[in-house]
């Protein structure tokens, strides 16, 4: 789970950036929820940033969350770190509500679907939002995918740290200034080589969003010193990869109709199923809502 760490202990931004999808997201949790009162106790379960409960607004609630990563807590809100979804440390019969958008997923799902239930009080209320398999998050992750796998089949480190070098020797006027002068020419040469085959080969935004990291590298050589701007882009790498993995264990657990299904039906208890629905804005088809009644 370390790459989970380390994406919620540096993540300032939501996890959904398209606005239409948010909404779409905040009219589901809403409308599920709507019918509750005002002396509600709620779990979160695998909570993230808390999105869902920001979405659902009732502060007035007894709100608790839990993750199995180090997640930044939200005002207000009892939150568990380093917690199982399927192992939740709470009585049986505790929770008017337990929720969890993209989280029960990544682990034993059955296992989890059935924890969330086993705490819920008698006419309490599991509603969830999961990965679809063919959601705009879930595609969207593909693209992403490929498009890191393709950037680290490409050597562009090497010549880009190598004119960030050159260039810096320059700007401080270090070594021999013509040598630095052809090397700046041919370093150049190489690292645009590179970038010309990660253009063909990556989506457009993709490609932008290198430009920006490897622009960075090199103008702000002036401002610090050689070592910062090699580790600036080895940062940045690492960070790349880390999202591949998330990327990728989210493709992992995305779940088809029929998948859902058969967890569902594989809840122990007496249980109400709701026939699970599709959530979608004009941007694209978001998840799977699920609400269960005990």
């Amino acid at each position: 789970m370390d790459h989970w760490d380390s994406y919620w202990s540096n993540s300032d931004g939501a996890v959904i950036a398209d606005a239409e999808l948010r909404a779409a997201m905040a009219d589901f949790w809403q409308t599920n929820t709507a019918m509750l009162g005002d002396s509600v106790h709620a779990l979160d379960i695998a909570t993230g940033q808390g999105d869902a409960i920001v979405a659902i607004n009732r502060p007035q609630w007894r709100w608790t969350a839990t993750d199995l990563a180090d997640v930044k807590p939200i005002d207000n809100v009892l939150t568990l770190m380093g917690v199982e979804a399927e192992k939740q440390p709470f009585a049986s019969n505790q929770f008017d509500l337990v929720i969890s958008q993209f989280g029960l997923e990544y682990g034993n799902t059955e296992a989890a679907l059935a924890e969330a239930v086993r705490m819920l009080k008698q006419g309490g209320r599991f509603v969830a939002l999961m990965h679809h398999q063919q959601s705009t998050i879930t595609l969207q992750a593909k693209q992403e995918i490929e498009d890191i796998r393709r950037f680290e089949q490409v050597e562009l480190t090497r010549p880009l740290l190598l004119l960030a070098e050159t260039i810096y020797q320059l700007e401080h006027r270090r070594g021999d200034s013509n040598n630095n002068k052809q090397q700046f020419q041919y370093r150049s040469q190489q690292l645009d080589q590179c970038l010309s085959k990660l253009k063909s080969a990556v989506s457009a935004a993709f490609f932008s969003y290198l430009l920006t990291g490897v622009d960075r590298v090199l103008n702000q050589l002036a401002k610090q010193s050689l070592e910062g701007a090699k580790n600036l882009w080895l940062t940045n790498c690492d960070a790349l990869h880390q999202f591949r993995l998330r990327n990728e264990q989210q493709l992992g657990v995305a779940l088809s109709a029929t998948e859902l299904t058969q967890l569902l039906t594989a809840i122990p208890g007496e249980i109400e199923i709701q026939q699970p629905t599709i959530v979608q804005s004009r941007s694209g088809l978001i998840g799977h809502g699920v609400v269960i009644h005990t």
